[in-house]
């Protein structure tokens, strides 16, 4: 069997690709149609909502529309730009959180289709079998030059886009959180939209931190990871509200919906790494609960940082606070029994009575700073 090498330049007139083309765009809304179609059939997940529909249909009509245009016209690929709708419909996509994957596949789906439309009147057209074999090579380097090119700008506006709109959010949800946490008024819905996260239900707050032995490039990765997993573990109704503090702690907060209560037995068990640890709050309701179980998931970190190494995996308001449950007895000046070993390094209380042990931590007017500090901010926490 012999094989034939077709010299696309020599075979086929000069003409045949602006008559295809002519000919596609004197049907270009079926064109449209057809190609606006295909991609929703194929990747639905673009269509999510009505302003994504419609900006969707102005990508499709723009590209189609262009790349005709530069097939009539023999326009140098050198000289167009990518479509504003195109670059609009990328930089919405980025916004939502849409995989940038999808939006390339939307790119290779629609070139198929649309290329589809090329072959067929190329056949109708020329009936010699190597006229066709020449001009569709042609037609191919033009629309497959024109794809990748728009497809390469599409991945920059997207990059960028979701670079910057993560960074505005991160910056809008964080003064959203301190304006919450000041106990400033401020409305409901708006809050629970800028954060993502509903307000109005029982909250869990956490301060989440690394130890300095094991410092790592990213530590707010690996602090969001064990967040999420706590959250996992805990059965949350949602996504926790996640705020990074530093390079290697974070604050947190845990949806419980309606549920009032939370073990925090699950966090030492989780599998994050070893020397990453949790302080926590009591469960509390809506946007004052909010404020005040951060408060006290603050002050039970105080406790940890004060005491000193080897610190508790995990650690609840509940195991520090005076008095038991959420209602802390005010009057006792008791700040319940250490849950770790205190060690040599670790500031003691002195005896206050009959019975009491050498790994007690009570205040007293004879016990350290440390410890009258963060009585302190407990009994803030409760006010």
């Amino acid at each position: 069997m012999t094989l034939t090498i077709v010299d696309a330049r020599a075979e086929w007139r000069p003409g045949m690709m602006a008559d295809v083309a002519a000919a596609v765009g004197r049907r270009a809304a079926a064109v449209r149609e057809d190609v606006y179609e295909t991609i929703l059939r194929e990747i639905p997940q673009l269509g999510d909502d009505k302003p994504l529909l419609a900006l969707l249909a102005a990508s499709v009509d723009s590209n189609v529309d262009t790349c005709l245009q530069i097939m009539e016209h023999r326009i140098d690929l050198a000289a167009v730009q990518a479509p504003t709708a195109a670059v609009k419909n990328a930089c919405r996509l980025a916004q939502r959180g849409t995989p940038l994957t999808a939006l390339l596949r939307a790119y290779r789906v629609g070139h198929a289709c649309f290329f589809d439309w090329l072959l067929k009147e190329l056949a109708r057209q020329a009936g010699d079998a190597k006229m066709i074999t020449a001009a569709t090579l042609g037609m191919s380097r033009i629309v497959a030059g024109y794809f990748d090119q728009t497809s390469e700008t599409m991945v920059a506006a997207y990059t960028q886009e979701r670079e910057n709109w993560l960074r505005n959010r991160s910056a809008a949800r964080a003064a959203k959180i301190r304006d919450l946490l000041s106990g400033e008024r401020i409305d409901v819905s708006t809050a629970e939209a800028t954060l993502g996260y509903p307000l109005r239900q029982y909250h869990v707050g956490l301060v989440c931190w690394a130890g300095d032995a094991a410092a790592t490039a990213d530590e707010i990765t690996r602090l969001e990871h064990a967040i999420s997993q706590v959250a996992e573990q805990a059965a949350c109704s949602g996504n926790p509200a996640f705020l990074p503090r530093d390079e290697s702690s974070a604050w947190a907060w845990l949806p419980l919906g309606i549920r009032d209560t939370f073990d925090a037995a699950g966090a030492r068990t989780v599998g994050a790494d070893g020397d990453i640890h949790f302080a926590f709050g009591d469960p509390a309701k809506g946007m004052t609960g909010f404020r005040l179980t951060h408060q006290q998931a603050v002050a039970a970190q105080a406790v940890v940082l004060a005491a000193g190494s080897p610190a508790p995996r995990a650690l609840t308001f509940g195991q520090v606070a005076p008095g038991p449950g959420p209602r802390r007895r005010a009057a006792s000046g008791r700040m319940g029994t250490c849950p770790w070993p205190l060690t040599s390094s670790t500031p003691r209380s002195r005896p206050i009575g009959p019975g009491t042990s050498s790994g007690s931590c009570r205040t007293t007017p004879t016990t350290p700073p440390w410890c009258s500090s963060t009585a302190r901010r407990w009994s803030r926490a409760r006010r």
